[in-house]
């Protein structure tokens, strides 16, 4: 398949071919007690483009004991270790740092569990060809519930849509969440990067928040993905569930603090630590919520 005049930027040949598009690229993986040869967006990624060179990709490995890198791969891989697990906000910003650095155009943000299409990047190259003037493209994302972004903000909570029909979308109607979301490293500065005070929580909605002071509207590309979303996960052990439950409660506050149309933050705080405590049946989430909001 062959795409020519994408943009004034880029001119897209056979993906089966080192090319501009590819090389105006870095893929930003964040990685969490995996390793990048389980994550399936790097195994869908890898298997997309067969090992082709002319990919970049940032592995960034928020575990806490070292993963690793893939020994032998010809992408140019950049292998990033942070034990300190500062969460997805302050790895994507480390990712444009390294874009800027590599002098790249784009930037694809993954975390570990998206499954993309075999056709991923020639859906990114015929969107950006059809849309020249838009900077921030996004495929449709599911999970074993449905369409899971993009999404809807109501009363500062994420709500599920139905497919949208049309391929150009406002963020004022819709958000989309991190993964999948290929951004021009222009936009991403112009928009002040990820706000690294939410590590994971909110980290999408305050991003796609920031991006449209620049850039009002995302096209939905052709591709769809599958996404194991972490708030559905079943194998997260009590531990991982509590903190993740205290992060989750100071990301819904601090959203409440910058964004005065948020009027139910007790209500979805509420709702988190009632399922939560049915989840595991125990008292330690109710105990948690009157220790620190009451």
């Amino acid at each position: 398949m062959i795409i020519t005049n994408l943009s004034s930027q880029n001119t897209c040949n056979s993906l089966g071919e080192r090319n501009s598009f590819l090389d105006d690229i870095l893929v930003v993986i964040v990685l969490y007690k995996q390793s990048i040869s389980e994550s399936k967006s790097f195994k869908s990624l890898d298997s997309a483009l067969d090992k082709v060179s002319g990919l970049s990709l940032l592995i960034y490995d928020n575990s806490p004991v070292a993963c690793g890198a893939v020994n032998v791969h010809p992408w140019d891989i950049h292998y990033h270790h942070d034990p300190s697990n500062l969460g997805v906000s302050k790895a994507y910003n480390e990712g444009f740092k390294l874009a800027r650095h590599l002098k790249k155009k784009w930037m694809l943000l993954a975390d570990q569990d998206t499954a993309f299409p075999s056709t991923i990047f020639l859906d990114f190259a015929q969107a950006i060809q059809n849309y020249p003037d838009i900077h921030i493209f996004v495929p449709s994302l599911y999970d074993e519930k449905g369409l899971l972004s993009p999404f809807r903000v109501k009363w500062g909570k994420g709500v599920r849509i139905k497919a949208p029909v049309n391929r150009l979308q406002p963020f004022a109607k819709y958000k989309v969440i991190n993964s999948g979301l290929l951004v021009w490293v222009d936009s991403f500065e112009k928009a002040n990067g990820y706000d690294e005070r939410f590590p994971l929580d909110y980290s999408d909605i305050t991003f796609c928040d920031r991006l449209s002071q620049h850039d009002p509207n995302f096209v939905l590309v052709q591709s769809n993905c599958h996404h194991d979303f972490s708030a559905t996960n079943n194998s997260r052990s009590l531990s991982d569930d509590f903190k993740r439950f205290k992060s989750f409660c100071e990301a819904v506050l601090l959203y409440k603090q910058i964004n005065f149309r948020f009027t139910s933050s007790g209500w979805i705080i509420l709702t988190r630590t009632l399922s939560l405590t049915i989840k595991w049946k125990t008292l330690r989430f109710l105990k948690a919520l009157a220790r620190s909001y009451f």
